[in-house]
């Protein structure tokens, strides 16, 4: 993948080579103007709702237990700024920096759906801190989980907390200004939806997926390398097997296979060599296939996910009325699933690789 001179977040889907671009490769981030319009529309309903005094969670009311509790506007906001600082409450060593890169992408993108209904100025601070690589620093452990990542992230937007600028760790009020960014006062429901959410899970898994990806692709290389170099027979990488197999992975591996030893002269000095190979030759278009669907389907949940609205509460507006509800697609559930389903397939392809090396 070409890094990107330039990602922006429109309408259409983000990928996970957008994130890629922007977490890793340092692309710089940008909201459409659509989008921009988007975020101001959800903000617009949440503003309503704060005058017509609703009842609503996390906006009117607590949370949690207290959300029983009716607040005013102003208690409110001090609420927003509570909720972020007594959930920054991780422990240990700090989570790898494009980790924190890539969950702070999520976050924007999460809050550009519009269906949070934070204010377009946080949105775009947010993206500022990340163009201009401000890295808050996120203690890895910590028992709320993802709630404790993007509490810690949150805290330096409000000049707290501890961040990177230039490599150098200091507090977050001397790491904006540095770079030139001012701290902001949260409003109704804005530390609610910066915390929420499944962003810092979503934002690891496209960072496994990726990478999954090119071990997929090193996989086939160093198992060819080893084939060749055991003398092994090619006719079990006939087109004619994986046709009748219908498993679009061991398709994709049989043609990549055909790729690499393509003009071999080794391959075609020994393909007569023995009659059938051991199994963990001849089954690299079955297993490294099985892995590549695995990994397809895992790289679908994750886009999925990251295309999706996962605050509590969303806000709507439509032929129904503006309204907020409260459910939980901030729950993780599919990511979760789709996680222990590449770590299997991982395992899998790592013992099949290791295998074919150890007959050298």
């Amino acid at each position: 993948m070409k890094t990107q001179e330039k990602v922006m977040i429109t309408e259409d889907d983000f990928s996970i080579g957008d994130l890629i671009s922007v977490a890793r490769h340092h692309a710089p981030l940008e909201l459409s103007m659509s989008v921009k319009k988007r975020i101001s529309q959800g903000r617009d309903i949440v503003e309503r709702f704060v005058e017509e005094e609703r009842v609503i969670y996390g906006i009117t009311t607590g949370v949690g237990e207290n959300s029983k509790i009716k607040i005013s506007a102003s208690d409110s906001r001090e609420l927003q700024k509570n909720i972020i600082m007594s959930h920054a409450c991780g422990m240990g060593d700090p989570l790898e920096k494009e980790i924190v890169r890539a969950i702070m992408v999520m976050m924007i993108k999460n809050l550009s759906l519009g269906y949070s209904g934070v204010r377009l100025e946080t949105v775009e601070r947010l993206a500022e801190i990340v163009n201009k690589d401000v890295i808050p620093f996120v203690p890895r452990e910590g028992s709320l989980g993802y709630l404790n990542h993007q509490a810690h992230i949150s805290l330096v937007l409000l000049g707290m907390g501890e961040a990177y600028n230039q490599g150098v760790l200091t507090d977050g009020e001397t790491a904006l200004k540095k770079a030139g960014i001012k701290p902001i006062e949260l409003h109704e429901k804005e530390g609610l939806s910066l915390i929420n959410g499944t962003v810092d899970m979503t934002a690891i898994g496209a960072l496994a997926v990726y990478d999954a990806i090119n071990v997929l692709k090193a996989s086939d290389i160093v198992s060819i390398i080893s084939f060749e170099a055991l003398k092994g027979t090619y006719y079990a990488f006939d087109p004619k097997i994986s046709k009748v197999k219908r498993h679009p992975g061991q398709k994709k591996t049989t043609d990549n296979i055909h790729k690499l030893i393509e003009n071999s002269e080794i391959t075609e000095k020994f393909k007569d060599y023995r009659t059938q190979d051991a199994l963990s030759i001849r089954s690299i278009p079955q297993v490294h296939g099985a892995c590549k669907d695995a990994v397809d389907y895992v790289r679908t949940i994750v886009e999925r996910e990251m295309n999706s609205a996962s605050d509590n509460p969303l806000v709507f507006d439509d032929q129904e009325g503006a309204r907020a509800i409260s459910s939980s697609n901030c729950h993780g559930e599919a990511i979760a699933l789709a996680m222990d389903f590449l770590a299997i397939s991982l395992s899998e392809l790592a013992k099949a690789t290791l295998s074919k090396i150890l007959r050298v």
